[in-house]
């Protein structure tokens, strides 16, 4: 399975930013130093040992020499193209930006079209406009003819200004032509997101208040309502009652006074005829209950 990781150098705070093609100085250092064996230390070393040797006439040291020069410039330039070409079939898309609480990762792809495993490390400088940056080193470890997805460490996204990639390894493919307009489109993104995020939570709450409200209005309507049915059922019983005191019959005399509940009353015991009535008649009539009756 190919593999391919990104790890974060050390953020340069108020430093000096890194200058264009620093990286790809360091990217060439191993090829300029070949470059540099073969072209100088070996053709002279070579030359010095050929002309104090006495084992060559100087018809054969001339050939020789020259000889050696050419094969020396010849593999040079080899070496050289071989690495220019590497270079071109070896893509680095920088395709992707993704934030989450105001932190941003930037998302590649490293494609390798070569027949020869690919493992180095690039450079993605993230500048910003109080003049801090970061750079985050990129190490790539891609098998022949194959691609991985990459994923950079974390970075803040406040007051980036710029980004430049810094290396000479692969084609860099900035996939739609700029990080800063990824960048752009990626907070719009994402205040959009939180823009309807928001909305919703307001509107949510505004449905459980309305909800909520109407809740209270149904439970007050309710209790007024019980408490209209309590006293209507109150105010019924009492009137109720009220008719039956009203109606009950009653028992006088035709001199006597007082009304009686009961014709066994001793009220009621020296009376000559008793006659019977409804309360409201008796009262109606001027007569006034019974004290051992009522």
């Amino acid at each position: 399975m190919p593999k391919a990781t990104i790890s974060a150098n050390n953020t340069v705070g108020g430093g000096q930013p890194s200058q264009p093609g620093q990286s790809k100085k360091r990217g060439c250092l191993g090829t300029g130093l070949i470059v540099l064996l073969w072209i100088c230390f070996f053709p002279i070393m070579f030359t010095i040992w050929a002309v104090k040797t006495p084992r060559f006439d100087k018809k054969v040291k001339i050939p020789l020499i020259a000889a050696v020069w050419v094969l020396s410039l010849v593999v040079a330039g080899c070496t050289s193209m071989t690495n220019a070409q590497l270079a071109k079939d070896r893509t680095l898309d920088f395709n992707a930006i993704e934030i989450t609480d105001s932190k941003a990762v930037v998302k590649a792809t490293a494609t390798n079209n070569t027949t020869s495993s690919w493992s180095s490390t690039a450079y993605l400088v993230i500048r910003y406009s109080d003049g801090d940056e970061e750079k985050l080193s990129i190490h790539i470890s891609c098998d022949k003819n194959s691609s991985v997805d990459l994923t950079s460490p974390s970075f803040s996204t406040e007051g980036v200004s710029s980004f430049e990639t810094d290396y000479s390894g692969a084609q860099i493919s900035y996939s739609a032509g700029d990080l800063m307009s990824l960048l752009a489109a990626e907070q719009e993104r994402v205040a959009a997101e939180e823009a309807q995020k928001k909305a919703e939570e307001e509107a949510a709450a505004a449905a459980a208040a309305e909800a909520e409200a109407q809740k209270k209005a149904e439970e007050e309507a309710a209790a007024a309502e019980a408490q209209a049915q309590a006293e209507a059922d109150a105010a019924a019983r009492a009137q109720a009652q009220e008719e039956a005191r009203n109606n009950a019959t009653v028992y006088v005399t035709a001199t006597g006074s007082k009304y009686h509940s009961r014709k066994g009353c001793s009220g009621l015991s020296n009376a000559n005829s008793i006659s019977e009535m409804t309360r409201v008649q008796a009262e109606a009539n001027g007569l006034e209950p019974c004290a051992k009756c009522y």
